[in-house]
């Protein structure tokens, strides 16, 4: 039955799209022509197919609020046929004007708010409309802050059982070096928010991706006490502290009596009323200034200003007086406006001159023995480590409750979230005292001191050798990364893989169909990856150095003889002839014919020429045959999970597949375009497309 009801939605919706191109564009996001990108829904047919298929099994559709109408609002039309309540915040009044002209509403079941969705204002309208969703669509401002803003503000409203789905459109067009922001929070979302509660991110892949998440009651509870991230990805604690291991986990505390245990034998940390929650503060208790309306961060940025004033200097610290409060820095100088631009290494807060002079001085006390804390811990000397530690928690008693309003102000600090983190090992918080190290840790993860540390806690004190594996893993990825890019900006500079160095952190091996200057060879090399060559051209076969095996061959759909014709200019030559229009143009005549076998990938595979797995990164230069060596390659594309691929912007050869046919093909086979450039005349250009599989993590492996 919602097999049956899902295409009868998308027959609609289809209608729909097409219905009046005049007002409301026409067509999917996928069915666009170069140059003419207006689509009545910006989304790709088979992504929404799956996602309305998976709303439909589930019974999902009678409360739904959507974040961002969208281009045309095509995407709200869609929700609408699910015929539940459905609520949608845009900022923009212009679209709602021009959807509500060509559309209209259903009243009764349908509303479409105008405002900001960051703002209170709008946030309290939409909970009195929809007190709980059982699908929250955040498809908005397509930022890292926008995102996060949306996330937090209208995630606390979804049911249990309910889902949490983001569009995701950032990878959709050409021509962006910078860290693409929508894809860094949801990347994000999943390491420090899902996956410490044993869930993660489903996906229905395309260039315009629609990703999804499961409300759990955990978290459900979680998002009702308030306990939620502070900042994705730079440091956290309290708000957005992992949950604790569930019944049957890992371990439950320090190895030996006395040192504090968590409650419960591997089970859950029972939260008391009568406690505060981390991140929250008790009745009357400081909290610093709240960021700025419409700020990306979380938690953090002051909204102090005014010129500061010096009130005394304590212990290396000056203490100065702002709006806002008080503030102790290293040093001498303060500028509060530099807090945003994290400026200082560390900065405290308070409300009095005198509980900020005594935090001061318990922070230098606390910071020198828990240096030498972990400094025993990274020997392996944790009775040592335990008796120190405990001695100082005794001695200073509250500090983490003093501290954490710094936290919320400046959680940038590494000397801040150094001292918390370790006070909170030997608080009865070891599990997100170690989780707030690991934030530290991942601000420079050649901190030798600070992995021995954790791994030696995660194995020795949480029990938990499944945690300090992913530890260790999560280093030598992080340093791969680290050093693969500084190789690409050094070696790559010709392509635009030098400005996508993660994607090659994971590979394995290199096929190249054919190596045109072979100026990648060696930045290959010095990654340390496996090569395998194939060049028809004995000119360019010639220049390659290194010992690397060259199959001297061609490659295309089939097995063929056919004829290299070999240019003035090595980018000119191709099994293919020059098209009509550039057969004339200076430089670019070919000049000569070579015969040459062609080969298909697959049939070198099959007569054991190549390996069946293990080359996960395939580079291909064919001269506008790039298409036909995709067609030879079905059995073999199933180990690859990166493609490098030249393509025409004009047709220079006869038969040059469009940019376009070589997205189709490749999307139908499990591949995403994730970028691509154009070359310096305009006519080709390089495109990347990823695998989107994505491995799941042996710890949730383990739990199915």
């Amino acid at each position: 039955m919602s097999e049956e009801k899902c295409q009868q939605i998308l027959a609609e919706v289809d209608a729909w799209v097409m219905a009046r191109p005049e007002r409301r564009g026409v067509g999917y996001h996928n069915s666009q022509r170069a140059g003419q990108y207006d689509p009545a829904l910006a989304q790709v047919r088979s992504v929404l197919e799956d996602f309305f298929g998976l709303l439909l099994r589930r019974g999902l559709g009678a409360r739904v609020l959507q974040v961002g109408l969208g281009r045309h609002g095509g995407m709200h039309y869609a929700l609408s046929l699910l015929g539940g309540r459905l609520v949608t915040v845009e900022r923009e009044e212009r679209r709602v004007r021009a959807y509500l002209e060509d559309q209209g509403l259903d009243p009764a079941r349908e509303t479409i708010l105008v405002g900001d969705p960051g703002e209170a204002a709008t946030r309290e309208r939409v909970r009195e409309l929809l007190p709980e969703v059982d699908v929250l669509l955040l498809d908005g401002e397509e930022s890292y802050g926008a995102f996060l803003r949306d996330w937090r503000g209208y995630a606390p409203l979804v049911r249990v059982g309910g889902l949490v789905a983001f569009c995701d459109g950032s990878q959709a067009f050409a021509g962006r070096r910078e860290e693409l922001g929508v894809g860094r929070f949801l990347f994000e979302l999943e390491r420090d928010y899902l996956l410490p509660r044993e869930a993660r991110l489903g996906v229905f892949h395309a260039d315009r991706a629609i990703l999804y998440y499961e409300q759990s009651e955990e978290m459900r509870e979680e998002w009702a006490r308030g306990v939620v991230a502070l900042e994705l990805g730079r440091g956290e604690v309290g708000e957005g502290s992992p949950a604790e291991p569930r019944p049957g986990g890992a371990g439950n505390g320090w190895r030996r009596e006395p040192w504090p245990v968590e409650s419960g034998k591997g089970g859950p940390r029972e939260s008391q009323p009568s406690e505060s929650q981390p991140g929250e503060s008790r009745p009357g208790e400081a909290r610093p200034p709240e960021s700025r309306p419409g700020e990306s961060r979380l938690v953090g940025s002051s909204s102090v200003s005014g010129s500061p004033r010096l009130l005394e200097e304590l212990e290396g610290f000056s203490i100065h007086a702002a709006e806002g409060g008080l503030f102790a820095v290293p040093g001498g100088d303060f500028d509060p406006r530099e807090i945003d631009r994290d400026a200082y290494p560390l900065v405290l807060w308070g409300e009095g001159r005198e509980s900020l002079g005594a935090l001061v001085r318990d922070f230098v006390r606390a910071e020198e023995a828990l240096g030498r804390c972990r400094g025993l811990l990274a020997e392996g000397r944790l009775d040592e480590a335990q008796s120190l530690g405990a001695e100082l928690v005794r001695g200073l008693p509250g500090l983490r409750e003093r501290l954490l309003p710094s936290y919320h102000l400046y959680h940038h600090s590494a000397r801040l979230g150094l001292v918390l983190g370790t006070f909170m090992l030997f608080a009865d918080r070891p599990r997100e005292g170690w989780f707030l190290l690991r934030k530290v840790l991942r601000r420079n993860y050649h901190e030798q001191e600070l992995i021995q540390v954790l791994a030696r806690v995660a194995m020795e004190v949480l029990r938990d050798e499944v945690l300090g594996r992913e530890l260790l893993e999560e280093v030598r990825a992080a340093l791969r990364r680290s050093e693969v890019g500084r190789i690409c900006r050094e070696e790559l500079r010709g392509s635009m893989l030098w400005s996508y160095p993660e994607f090659l952190a994971g590979i394995g091996g290199v096929l190249q169909v054919g190596v045109g200057s072979g100026t990648q060879v060696g930045a290959f090399d010095r990654l340390g990856l496996p090569q395998v060559l194939i060049e028809p051209d004995p000119r360019a076969r010639e220049k390659i150095q290194g010992g690397h095996p060259i199959l001297a061959c061609a490659v295309g759909a089939a097995p063929a003889e056919g004829r290299l014709l070999r240019g003035l200019r090595g980018w000119s030559s191709s099994l293919a002839e020059l098209a009509a229009p550039f057969r004339g143009r200076e430089g670019l005549a070919q000049v000569e014919a070579i015969p040459v076998p062609v080969r298909s990938l697959d049939g070198l595979v099959a007569e054991d020429v190549l390996p069946a797995e293990g080359l996960d990164l395939l580079w291909i230069d064919a001269g506008g045959r790039e298409l036909e060596v995709l067609k030879g390659a079905e059995e073999f594309l199933k180990g690859v999970d990166l493609i490098r691929c030249k393509v025409f912007f004009a047709p220079l050869f006869e038969g040059t597949p469009e940019p376009e046919e070589l997205r189709l093909y490749l999307d139908e086979r499990g591949f995403w375009l994730r970028a691509y450039e154009p070359g310096p005349q305009g006519l080709w250009g390089e495109a990347l497309f990823r695998r989107t599989r994505r491995p799941m993590p042996e710890r949730r492996r383990r739990a199915v």
